[in-house]
């Protein structure tokens, strides 16, 4: 069962009473010298479950001025006067929350040296780690300069590592009370904006969308309750995400016949104007730019040349079995157009296969050894249409090419475990990467329309 987790760091300063106030849910915590009792009002922790946990990070000196009363009661201010002090520890016990026997005060380094940094990282992990989807809630307030930002990476890592929810992030900013009340700040946002950073990145360096889709597809869900289904912008928002999951779902199962249509394709960039001028999250707007790009070599109309931008895709984004099967059948497509011939039934695609076999092992003037499968064979006049491919001046160019990439694909389909393997993972990678560019250089530029 998830539990609920508060994390927080406490500081050595002499910390002055004040309380702190939300103004936006009227929130307004008892008056106390320690942000993290007025947070945890402020998050409902009177609330929470016995099994729920609160973590105080705190180094041995915080443990002595802060966590930890006195002996007297007392602790001097800054002008030497004393006065009395409790700590955080019987602060919070007096709290009597149901969570009582999980508050712990955790030591920690001083955080000097790289060393004791990934010392605290790995203290705080240490927390957490055997339980999977607890909710975070983070106290960033206190702490030696650097550690609020230790506080947001580690919230980042776990959220993604761990499945945790980042429930809240908070900042208490006593400097700028007024009066007696200082404001708590919430930055909760930051965790949403490392989300879309992470899902940016994500479709920047592979294509995928699935984060984007994670990230962005509660909001539009709420919006669309909220308003009964009747927020138009999150309608739009919504059609285009779920076209831009369709059209990469296509490019990612090798669709090819779908993406040649272009229904998807021209479903995305017909959205596009519309989506441009909806109202969207502030870390869409740049990412919305990339997208587009993106398909700018597809054709929203049925062409065959989206095969070969399908392939060039594919390479850019490391998906290589697919970039080297859009390329090889995209190059039969496109021959059979050239001839016009349909490229959606099997015997005309294997007469293309045969020509380019025949023309491999230079027998194209010994038509008795010529060698055809059965649906190629059965196919009318299929020796006079092997001639008329064997003649294309394009074939001629690429037949080395396509020999080559025979060879790849091979090598994928049996996943390298014959005898006669030929290539490294590097030289895959590398050849293909270089073949899907000189052949979309070749015929994605119209050359067979």
């Amino acid at each position: 069962m998830a539990r609920k987790v508060f994390l927080s760091v406490l500081g050595t300063s002499h910390y002055g009473k004040c309380k702190y106030s939300k103004e936006e849910t009227s929130f307004l915590s008892t008056e106390t010298r320690f942000i993290q009792t007025a947070t945890l009002e402020y998050i409902g922790a009177k609330n929470w479950s016995k099994d729920d946990a609160i973590y105080i990070l705190l180094t041995e000196k915080a443990q002595s001025d802060n966590w930890l009363t006195s002996e007297d009661g007392m602790r001097a201010k800054l002008n030497g006067e004393k006065e009395k002090y409790i700590g955080l520890k019987e602060e919070l016990k007096k709290m009597a929350l149901p969570c009582d026997a999980n508050i712990k005060g955790i030591l920690i380094e001083d955080g000097k040296t790289e060393e004791e940094i990934w010392k605290i990282f790995e203290t705080m992990y240490d927390l957490i780690k055997d339980d999977l989807e607890d909710e975070l809630y983070i106290d960033i307030t206190h702490g030696f300069r650097y550690i609020p930002m230790l506080m947001l990476v580690f919230s980042n890592y776990t959220k993604f590592l761990n499945q945790f929810k980042i429930k809240s992030i908070t900042y208490g900013n006593f400097e700028t009370r007024i009066g007696n009340i200082a404001p708590i700040i919430d930055v909760t946002a930051l965790s949403s904006l490392q989300d879309w950073t992470s899902a940016s990145d994500q479709f920047l360096s592979t294509g995928s969308v699935e984060k984007l889709s994670n990230v962005y597809y509660p909001q539009l869900i709420q919006k669309l309750r909220e308003s009964g289904g009747d927020d138009h912008d999150a309608q739009i928002m919504r059609t285009f995400i779920d076209t831009l999951k369709k059209v990469v779902k296509e490019l990612n199962t090798c669709q090819g016949k779908l993406l040649i249509e272009a229904k998807s394709i021209n479903t995305l960039k017909s959205k596009l104007e519309n989506v441009i001028s909806a109202e969207k999250p502030k870390p869409f707007k740049p990412l919305l730019d990339k997208i587009s790009h993106a398909f700018d070599e597809f054709s929203s109309s049925k062409n065959v040349m989206n095969g070969f931008a399908a392939a060039r895709w594919c390479s850019d984004n490391g998906l290589y079995q697919q970039a080297i099967t859009f390329l090889q059948e995209t190059i039969i497509s496109s021959i059979c157009e050239k001839i016009d011939i349909d490229w959606s039934i099997l015997g005309n695609r294997d007469l293309v296969s045969s020509a380019l076999n025949i023309l491999k092992y230079k027998i194209e003037n010994e038509e008795e050894k010529w060698s055809m499968s059965k649906a190629a064979s059965s196919i009318e006049n299929s020796h006079d249409i092997i001639r008329n491919i064997i003649k294309l001046p394009e074939v001629e160019e690429i037949k080395n090419t396509f020999s080559l990439l025979s060879d790849i694909r091979n090598e994928f389909l049996h996943a390298a475990m014959l005898s006669n393997k030929q290539f490294s993972p590097e030289d895959i990678q590398k050849k293909i990467k270089d073949n899907t560019e000189e052949i979309c250089k070749k015929l994605l530029n119209n050359k067979y329309e």
